[in-house]
Formats: structure tokens, C-alpha cells, sequence
């Protein structure tokens, strides 16, 4: 499997490529604030069309894929996220930004987000999964650790986000054997209700 084919999803969430038909829909939401506010800073400037460009660049470049979630059937936007560091040698990625709209913040929205990033991840032959979150970002962390990943440590002042403080960044990760299991402990909790 490529891990740039097109899109993915399943029966919950429709993940569609960032291109440059989204920016108009992602200029109309919150996840203007949300999601490119609380970034890394670019050396570029920090507003959400620098951010876009980035994303839609490192893209071309292999280096960054991000996806638009929908719902499959009134595509509805669900939110954002993102495999980054691809690292194709050492068959590792890491799965970032992922970021729900507030009415879908619910666990299956993001399990089902989860289940296809890892499903396309292991299908490309990834050995490593990993997830970089803020330090102080609880919620987000215990959502990693309940889906089943490892954390390995806390990166101290490891990123200057847009606003120009630095952020602890805490490191998980999932091995294939582990994510193939959490893959089968999401299949039965989401889809098997």
C-alpha cells in the first residue's frame, strides 16, 4: 500500500488529502484558532495561509501528509490530522495534529481517526508510530495512552510554537506488533457496537 494513496476512511470517517480545494472550508471553521494557533512556529510567519502552504509543500515533498476528515455520508467536517516525519528507510512515521471538531469530540471520532491513520500505516509496511503532544495537553495524552501507545519520555522546550513560548513535548509511540492490536481492540470497540 501507498502511504500517499488518495484518501482512506472507514464506515466512521472519511479522510480526504489536504489540497487546495479545503482551504475555503478550513478558513470558515474554528480550526483556524484551534489548530494552526497552537503550532509550531514557521520561519515563514504563523498565519493559517503560511501554515497551509507548509503543509501543501512539505506534501509535495513527501515529508508530511495531511488529511481532512469528514463524515462518509454528509461530509460534514469532522477535523484535521497528519502523518509527519515519514521516514520510508526506517519505515516510521509519526501521526500529528490531529485536531476534532468540538461536536465530534466524542471517543469513537477520534478512534475511527486513529484505526485508518494506523490501518494505512501498517499497510505501508510502518514499524514505528509515533505521537508527539504537549506536555500539558492531558486530555490528548490519556487519549493516546487508552488507545494503547507507550509514552517514552517528555522532550523539554523541544518546540517555539506561534505565540513564542516553548513546549515541553511529550513522546509515545506504538510498535507494529502493539498497533496491529490496538487495531483489532478498535475494530471490536468501534465497529462491532
Amino acid at each position: 500500500m501507498e502511504l500517499f494513496a488518495p484518501n482512506l476512511g472507514n464506515r466512521l470517517v472519511s479522510l480526504e488529502v489536504l489540497s487546495e480545494s479545503h482551504r475555503e472550508i478550513l478558513t470558515q471553521r474554528e480550526i483556524i484558532k484551534a489548530v494552526w494557533d497552537s503550532t509550531p512556529a514557521l520561519a515563514g510567519g504563523s498565519g493559517f495561509n503560511e501554515y497551509y502552504d507548509h503543509a501543501i509543500n512539505r506534501g509535495h515533498r513527501g515529508e508530511l501528509l495531511t488529511f481532512v476528515i469528514f463524515t462518509p455520508e454528509s461530509r460534514e467536517l469532522v477535523g484535521l490530522t497528519t502523518y509527519d516525519q515519514i521516514d520510508p528507510s526506517h519505515r516510521r512515521l509519526f501521526i500529528r495534529y490531529t485536531w476534532i471538531m468540538p461536536k465530534f469530540r466524542n471517543q469513537s471520532m477520534f478512534n475511527a481517526t486513529q484505526h485508518a491513520m494506523i490501518q494505512r500505516a501498517l499497510d505501508w509496511g510502518c514499524r514505528r508510530i509515533g505521537w508527539l503532544i504537549e506536555a500539558n495537553n492531558h486530555k490528548s495524552a490519556a487519549a493516546i495512552i487508552k488507545l494503547g501507545a507507550k509514552q517514552e519520555g517528555v522532550l523539554r522546550e523541544y518546540a517555539r510554537f506561534s505565540n513564542g513560548t516553548w513546549r515541553d513535548i511529550a513522546l509515545f509511540s506504538l510498535l507494529r506488533d502493539e498497533a496491529k492490536e490496538v487495531l483489532r481492540e478498535l475494530n471490536l470497540k468501534i465497529f462491532c457496537e
